[in-house]
């Protein structure tokens, strides 16, 4: 009787909240909750967005991401915001620094797990634009902004709250550092 009651209601519960399931290794993996965002999403945020199109391009023949409902033709990335508007990043083969916070672990990688050459975005400072976002994952395989820079905040389809994750990675000391390198008033 419970599992005909979790079936009809399931449906219900979907719609008044809509869950999203993570299988990548870019968050930990488990049931996320999909919430609008209000203003522009800040360091340390986890939120759901499109890929810039050249890098959903790579993502797709790489098969990074499946093919799914964003402009570039994939199905979105679930990352921390890294940075936002007015934020300076630099990066660099060390890192990258978020506004004078070095954070070393950080660095892109030459090559992805094939061997295949990755191009990295370019080393350099950078001032993050006002509808501008900087993606980003602790997990040293992930697809992010090292690697194809900025997002539009148009893009974001979302914030993703955890709601039943694995421990897998440091999420929660990521957002920490991140937001004590870029706090907001």
């Amino acid at each position: 009787m419970a599992v005909l009651g979790a079936a009809l209601a399931a449906p219900l519960v979907v719609r008044l909240a809509p869950l999203r399931i993570n299988t990548s290794s870019s968050l930990p993996r488990g049931l996320y909750l999909l919430e609008p965002v209000r203003g522009t999403p800040y360091p340390g945020e986890i939120v759901l967005a499109c890929p810039p199109p050249a890098a959903a391009a790579v993502a797709l023949a790489r098969r990074y991401l499946d093919p799914g409902p964003c402009p570039g033709g994939t199905k979105p990335l679930g990352k921390l915001v890294l940075a936002a508007g007015g934020d300076r990043v630099e990066l660099s083969a060390a890192g990258i620094t978020l506004n004078g916070c070095a954070l070393r672990a950080a660095s892109s990688l030459p090559t992805d797990s094939r061997g295949r050459r990755l191009a990295r975005y370019p080393a350099g400072v950078y001032r993050v634009g006002a509808q501008e976002l900087w993606l980003f994952s602790p997990h040293h395989r992930s697809f992010d902004s090292r690697y194809f820079g900025p997002v539009s905040t148009q893009n974001v389809i979302g914030g993703l709250r955890p709601l039943l994750v694995l421990p897998s990675l440091p999420i929660g000391r990521w957002t920490a550092i991140l937001r004590s390198c870029a706090p907001r008033s």
